[in-house]
This record gives C-alpha cells, structure tokens and sequence, in this order.
C-alpha cells in the first residue's frame, strides 16, 4: 500500500507515496474510523511530498469526494488537516482540497511549519482541561440501540430508536475488533423498530458506503437489510446504499425473506467452492 498511518497522542501522521488512489483512501477511512481513537483525534498530518499524480482531473475529482467525506466525518468536532508539499504542482492540489474543505486546513513544505501549525492550532482551538467545559451528555431517550448478535457465519443487528452515523460507526468498530470478524460472511440489519424518520439521511449513506468498501471490498460478504413497510426514509436510505454497495446487498420487510436470501446465498458459495476448490486443497 502506497500509505503508511502513525497514530500521535492528539491526531495522525498519513504518509502518501507513490500514486494514490480512491480505493486507497477507502481503505484508510475504514482503518482510521474502525480505531478506538478515532473519536479523540484532532488532526490529520498528511505528508504527500513523495505522492505522485497521473491523471490531474481524476485527481481533481477525488479530492472533491474527500473534502465532502471529511467535511462530513467531523463535522461535529474541531478538526484540522494539514498538508506537507514538495513543489507547486502538489500545493494546487492540496489548495483545490483547501477551497472544498470545511475544516481548517494548511499547506506547508516542511515537516516543522506542520508541527507548528498544528501545536498553533491545539493551543487556540482546544481548551486546557481546568478551563475546559463539561460536556452535557445527550438524552439517552434520543440515542439509538444497536444490538450485534453473532451468528454461525454472520450477525444480526437490530436498531432500536433514532439511528446517526456515528452508531453505525460504533457497531463497525466493534464488529471489527471481534475475532468472529474475519470470518464473518453476512450481515442482517434489522430497523423494523427504528423510529420513524429517524433514518440516515442521503449524505450519511453516502459516508457508510465509502467506509463500507474500504472494509468490504476484498471480502465475500452480503448486507439484507429488513425495514418497516411504512418507512419511506428508511427505504430510500436503503436504495441509496444499495447503488453505492460493493457487496451483494438486497431490502426486506421481514427477517424470515432476509434469512432465506442470506441461506440461498451461502448456499450457492459454498457449491461454487465445492466445485472450484483453492489450488493449495
């Protein structure tokens, strides 16, 4: 991988080399947002001296999926991003980023003016803890239940109350630090309780399905979601996700149709290996 990721006591060191491309950066979404850290980070340190580009416009074109995509991810939160440049071909990328992007961001071309931007930007941005205001924690009547129950070769999730990305954030990283993980060949989302238009909007869905291929890409691996008949915006949820899948995906109204699907589909997998077995068998 053209990348190399250092977790630092308040953010992250990303080194880029060589040609980067978007299937890279889905894979350090899912890196990054799987972590437990992930929720105390307040910076990005991006070195790209020895990024290279080959295609200006698709390079373009990314830049503007991500600064959307981060924008999106820590819109709740301080958040800065800074870029290391080595010549002035890299600074108009950086700077095509910087015009899209809704957090602070910088472009340098040293290590140390990063180091000071970003300690410059800590001071001012994030209190001391003796000057520093609780929190108010939300009302837990206004938060979601997520329920993971892990299956023979897969899990169950249930939704209960108002869903928001960062639930659905939350479920991944657990699921991910489990052991069962890697083995793991289905997932059956059940929001027949959700609330109702409580569903995640267009931009959220987007969000999952960039992390989702970063996670799923290089797995065989299927999503049955099962939503409430009367939910419009839990089906149009379901439909946007369904476009951007990398996976198999299919909608239900009841987890008995999502488990058949599931079975048929693991089924049919497991003949297809039978019959094409690995050349190490």
């Amino acid at each position: 991988m053209p990348y190399r990721i250092q977790w630092e006591e308040h953010g992250i060191l990303l080194e880029r080399t060589g040609v980067v491309t978007l299937e890279d950066f889905q894979q350090i979404t899912a890196q990054l947002t799987g972590d437990e850290r992930y929720d105390s980070i307040r910076y990005l340190l991006c070195d790209i001296r020895n990024e290279e580009c080959v295609d200006e416009v698709a390079y373009a074109e990314m830049s503007e999926i991500l600064a959307t995509l981060m924008s999106r991810l820590f819109s709740e939160r301080n958040f800065a991003v800074v870029d290391v440049v080595s010549d002035p071909a890299s600074a108009q990328r950086s700077e095509h980023y910087a015009a899209l992007a809704a957090h602070p961001f910088a472009i340098v071309t040293s290590m140390t003016e990063a180091r000071n931007w970003i300690n410059d930007y800590l001071h001012k941005t994030w209190p001391t803890p003796e000057n520093r205001h609780h929190a108010v924690e939300p009302e837990q009547s206004n938060s979601a239940r997520m329920k993971l129950q892990w299956e023979d070769q897969g899990a169950l999730v249930e939704i209960h109350g108002k869903l928001t990305l960062n639930d659905f954030r939350q479920v991944l990283k657990l699921a991910r630090q489990d052991p069962r993980y890697d083995q793991g060949r289905y997932l059956i989302l059940d929001s027949t309780n959700q609330k109702l238009r409580s569903a995640l909007r267009k931009w959220e869905v987007e969000v999952l399905g960039f992390i989702a291929k970063g996670m799923l890409r290089e797995k065989n691996f299927i999503v049955a979601e099962v939503i409430h008949p009367a939910h419009r915006e839990s089906m149009t949820a379901a439909e946007c996700y369904d476009k951007l899948a990398v996976h198999p995906h299919a909608i239900f109204t009841n987890v008995a149709d999502a488990r058949t699907w599931v079975q048929a589909y693991l089924g049919k997998t497991r003949l297809s290996r039978d019959n094409h077995p690995s050349p190490n068998e």
